[in-house]
């Protein structure tokens, strides 16, 4: 038995699928089932009762992935302390991702990841869209979790995240409540709430008028309760994203599609970095946030 096919084994029964975890093995379905039956021969023993399309562990194989999760901890760890101990310290990954982006996934890579490898110094930078592409280009950021607007390219590593719906957030009391949609030339008439770090204001303004051709004036929000209770009051349109397609919803707040000159109306994010400038410790890195936003 070697650590490969136990991590197989293991991502089998912890995802209860052999599709979910040849993917998240970034293997073949065929590759890992061949894999997992070459364990069990290896042991001698059925580690999965199947039946049909359907599977459950054993009562041996129910003990091997209980346990073999805590060896695959610990020879990760064994791994980062090994590493550390040669070149005299620990290692470093600098994550950056986009400011407007405040889903849970981020600190919870970020937390998975300090797990795994306790020895490694994990630094995250918040910063916008340009900014994030110019530090991953540079090497200041080892990998970066940013939105595509820009043409995939070969020379770097495009890990596909989630596809994002763009809205707008309006108050009741605005005429543009009754719209099923709306664009940001039907916004222009009201200031748009930026919900943002006051030192980056101007950059995420610049980009909606850049980018989405906003030709309106902005407000800032320190947090995105403020910005709704400033919605409430009709004193603006909050932009906002969700992994949900919804129809034009809400009564106090309205949350209504939000298309770009286009038509688009969706977003999608993808981690990147570099494949000239690949930090051994960023692929891990990006299987975690995969995982996470899947």
């Amino acid at each position: 038995m070697d650590s490969r096919q136990l991590g197989y084994f293991c991502a089998v029964v912890r995802l209860g699928s052999f599709t979910k975890a040849a993917a998240a093995c970034h293997i073949s379905q065929s590759a890992i089932s061949q894999q997992v039956r070459a364990l069990e021969a290896d042991l001698g023993c059925t580690l999965l009762e199947r039946r049909g399309r359907h599977f459950s562990p054993t009562q041996a194989g129910a003990l091997l992935a209980r346990k073999g999760e805590t060896l695959l901890d610990e020879f990760a760890q064994l791994e980062a302390e090994t590493y550390d101990i040669a070149h005299g310290k620990p290692r470093h990954l600098t994550f950056g991702y986009l400011s407007r982006y405040d889903g849970w996934e981020v600190a919870g890579a970020v937390a998975a990841y300090a797990r795994r490898h306790p020895g490694c110094q994990i630094e995250t930078v918040a910063a916008s869209h340009d900014q994030l592409y110019r530090d991953a280009l540079s090497g200041k950021a080892d990998i970066v979790l940013n939105d595509r607007r820009r043409a995939l390219s070969p020379e770097w590593e495009n890990v596909h995240l989630r596809t994002c719906w763009r809205y707008a957030e309006a108050s009741e009391a605005s005429p543009l409540a009754d719209n099923n949609t709306v664009t940001c030339n039907d916004l222009k008439a009201l200031p748009c709430i930026l919900v943002c770090e006051r030192t980056r204001f101007e950059a995420e303004a610049a980009w909606w008028r850049d980018a989405m051709n906003f030709d309106g004036t902005f407000l800032h929000a320190q947090s995105a309760d403020a910005g709704r209770m400033m919605v409430a009051g009709n004193r603006g349109w909050l932009p906002i994203e969700s992994s949900d397609q919804q129809q034009a919803s809400g009564t106090v707040l309205r949350r209504i599609p939000l298309h770009d000159a286009n038509g688009h109306s969706t977003c999608e994010y993808y981690a990147f970095w570099p494949k000239t400038r690949e930090n051994a410790l960023v692929p891990e890195f990006a299987d975690i946030l995969k995982e996470l936003f899947r």
